[in-house]
């Protein structure tokens, strides 16, 4: 029990400052169902996440969530969207699998999906709980609130309820990617 929903306190649109800094953090995860293989126990897997949050002078602004599963070339076509209608002034992160599959896949990212953003990958260096102690934290001290209209808030808060042994959490990793 790291997270207590109650923490996070919502607002507005309009009061999140326009100058704030912002980020939008992908948590790459699943594939559409129908072309999961049959006979498999993953009958409810992670989604993709896009979560979006801005921060000023210390108060941090939950704006966006996407979650889908989709193929990845849906998925791409999804990154492009948020990044087009965010604007060039928010940077995009995602978390960077290891090995060299992960380096080829953040490369082509970053060159041929996204060109001309601030896009980069992020290799976690810690586990999951520990990525979000920090949130968690700033959420208890009343530093992150919520945008009223946000997206996929429910899941959020599904996830919040029942993290770490809940069966998703692939918003949290967003969110404490989106934080860090």
């Amino acid at each position: 029990d790291i997270f207590n929903k109650a923490w996070l306190m919502v607002c507005d649109r309009h009061n999140v400052p326009k100058n704030a800094r912002r980020v939008r953090f992908w948590d790459f995860a699943s594939i559409d169902p129908k072309y999961r293989k049959k006979n498999t126990n993953t009958k409810d897997p992670d989604w993709t996440v896009g979560f979006k949050m801005a921060c000023y002078q210390g108060i941090y602004y939950i704006e966006d969530i996407v979650a889908v599963q989709k193929t990845p070339n849906e998925v791409e076509k999804l990154m492009q969207l948020c990044a087009q209608q965010d604007g060039h002034a928010c940077a995009i992160r995602f978390e960077q699998e290891g090995g060299s599959s992960g380096e080829a896949n953040a490369l082509r990212l970053c060159r041929e999906v996204l060109p001309g953003y601030d896009i980069m990958g992020v290799k976690p260096v810690v586990s999951k709980i520990e990525r979000a102690r920090p949130v968690a934290a700033a959420m208890q001290m009343g530093s992150i609130f919520i945008v009223r209209d946000c997206r996929e808030m429910l899941r959020l808060y599904n996830q919040l309820d029942s993290f770490p042994l809940g069966a998703h959490d692939d918003v949290i990793d967003a969110m404490d990617g989106a934080f860090a």
